[in-house]
């Protein structure tokens, strides 16, 4: 019989985009700045939701094998190149563009993420485990002060979630059974798709991650292993239940119809982000808003690591 005070999880790893970071108001706050200090004039709030919403678009290129294994920077890249235009933006020289693209470097943790990771830190190993390559999450978590352990990346499987390989790439790399390994998400598709491959699930909701009109992940869907409202929520150990029996049924049954819905998750969610970005552009081109030739003064100060 387990032992209720042994944990039933040795190592946590989080999703880190939405769950751990808002990377959405984060990016408005970055193209926001961006645009005033070129004296331009856009929906910076649409481009934000609009790059996101290209996010899984851009990975399913890799997914099918159109193109070969490319990083998340480079993806973003592509994508932000090909909103730009749409907006009356072009020209713009390659540090500007890095910098813009580096805003996914620079993301602000929830409220209560780095106190709560601190705090489950003391008990359990800690980490990423995201589609997001190595660069951007050891440098938001220099940034941020997000206290991991370990950095478990997409990058290192060399797929992107929902692949199987993604989730089982942390037992391995920890020398662990699968159940000692529990994914922390706000995303019910990527538990899903973890629990598959025999790790343990916690959901933490993030309610406003889309903006005021989100309508997906409000809560769990499922029956997890674990659900809280937060990280700050940490009273007693993560898996901790004793010999209660979790009913994994419904969870690896909605197996199938979740894996429909992983790839295009942000689009259900920023369905009218193209109609604003048109909107934008036909503004822009109303007023002839045209880039200042001048190199914008925020990339000036680029932190290097970035």
């Amino acid at each position: 019989m387990t032992d209720p005070r042994i944990p039933l999880v040795s190592a946590l790893v989080f999703d880190v985009f939405g769950t751990v970071v808002d990377w959405r108001s984060s990016i408005i706050r970055e193209l926001a700045a961006f645009g005033r200090e070129r004296r331009l004039d856009a929906d910076w709030t649409a481009l934000a939701d609009a790059w996101r919403a290209g996010y899984q678009p851009a990975m399913d290129r890799v997914r099918t094998g159109e193109i070969g294994w490319t990083v998340l920077d480079d993806l973003h890249r592509r994508t932000l190149q090909a909103l730009l235009p749409r907006l009356g933006v072009g020209g713009l020289p390659e540090a500007e563009i890095r910098h813009l693209v580096h805003a996914w470097h620079r993301l602000d943790p929830w409220p209560d993420a780095v106190a709560g990771l601190a705090r489950l830190k003391r008990r359990y190993i800690i980490g990423t485990l995201s589609n997001g390559n190595v660069a951007p999450l050891l440098n938001m978590a220099k940034r941020a002060g997000l206290p991991w352990d370990m950095i478990f990346s997409a990058e290192l499987a060399r797929h992107y979630k929902p692949a199987p390989e993604v989730y089982r790439s942390v037992p391995d790399f920890l020398r662990v059974e699968p159940g000692k390994v529990m994914l922390v998400a706000a995303h019910n598709s990527d538990l899903v798709a973890a629990g598959r491959e025999g790790l343990k699930t916690g959901f933490v909701a993030r309610p406003t991650e889309y903006g005021p009109r989100q309508s997906r992940d409000l809560k769990a869907e499922h029956a997890f292993d674990e659900g809280r409202p937060g990280l700050a929520h940490q009273d007693r150990p993560v898996g901790d239940r004793g010999p209660r029996d979790v009913d994994r049924t419904r969870q690896h049954d909605a197996v199938d119809a979740e894996r429909r819905d992983i790839e295009l998750p942000e689009r259900q969610q920023d369905g009218d982000a193209e109609q604003r970005i048109e909107r934008g552009a036909e503004i822009a081109q109303r007023h002839r808003v045209i880039p200042s030739a001048r190199p914008a003064r925020c990339c000036s100060s680029v932190n290097s690591a970035a």
